[in-house]
């Protein structure tokens, strides 16, 4: 069984587990992309034909090389390292936008690849036009699909990079509340400045300190003992509403 906190474990693994299949998803994509962009080089250059015909591919192996790159260094990542595995969020955030951006612009320059019946490529290269026709229009299927689970990995990285952010927050606040007294309560400066750190504190005399009960409570946290008498309101509420 996964301990806490590790790639596997309860609390993160199916938000864990997500990214890993949409990761695979996008490296069998990526493949798929790899092999039908080589068939369709290795035909049009054995037709001698056109470089136009090439031209995409100068936009979309790129991309996708460096995607299936940052895949396998994930991969590596998690299996090699137990706790907080993988590369940190804030650098998916970064790849996954560049990535984004430059799978657009190849499904772009795909779309004006494919030849038509009025484009010259089909007039000198009938035979060649009517074979890389469909192999262009495959091409954009899964770069289409490719995106789409890039720009979800996006997402993924944002929410991460949060989530990162939040705990990173949390645990100065929890080390700052360790070292006070438990009869010394933080107060919201205090508070304030455990979590900004890097900002210009703000003076502890500005914030009252916090009021603790002057009574025992029982042990059940939602009940307290009866007030003294000196601290009861013992008038008639509705005369004192009227009256104010």
């Amino acid at each position: 069984m996964a301990n806490e906190g590790s790639f596997w474990s309860y609390q993160e693994g199916r938000w864990n587990r997500t990214k890993f299949i949409l990761r695979c998803i996008s490296l069998v994509l990526s493949i798929i992309i790899i092999g039908v962009s080589i068939a369709d080089s290795v035909l049009i250059a054995s037709n001698g034909a056109d470089y136009t015909f090439l031209l995409d591919w100068w936009f979309t192996l790129p991309i996708i090389l460096i995607s299936t790159g940052l895949d396998a260094v994930e991969f590596i990542c998690i299996f090699a390292r137990k706790r907080n595995p993988g590369l940190h969020p804030g650098f998916h955030i970064g790849t996954e936008l560049v990535l984004l951006g430059g799978n657009i612009t190849a499904l772009v320059f795909l779309s004006s690849s494919i030849p038509t019946e009025f484009d010259y490529r089909n007039y000198y290269f009938p035979a060649l036009s009517g074979v890389v026709r469909p192999l262009k229009i495959t091409i954009i299927f899964f770069v289409g699909i490719f995106s789409i689970v890039r720009f979800i990995l996006f997402v993924f990285g944002s929410v991460d990079t949060n989530r990162h952010h939040t705990a990173a927050q949390v645990e100065l606040i929890v080390r700052a509340l360790r070292q006070q007294n438990i009869n010394e309560p933080m107060t919201p400066a205090q508070v304030h400045n455990a979590i900004y750190p890097n900002r210009q504190p703000i003076p502890l005399h500005e914030y009252p300190q916090a009021i603790r009960p002057s009574h025992e409570t029982y042990n059940k946290p939602e009940y307290y003992r009866e007030l003294p008498d000196n601290q009861k309101f013992l008038g008639d509420l509705p005369t004192l509403l009227k009256s104010t």
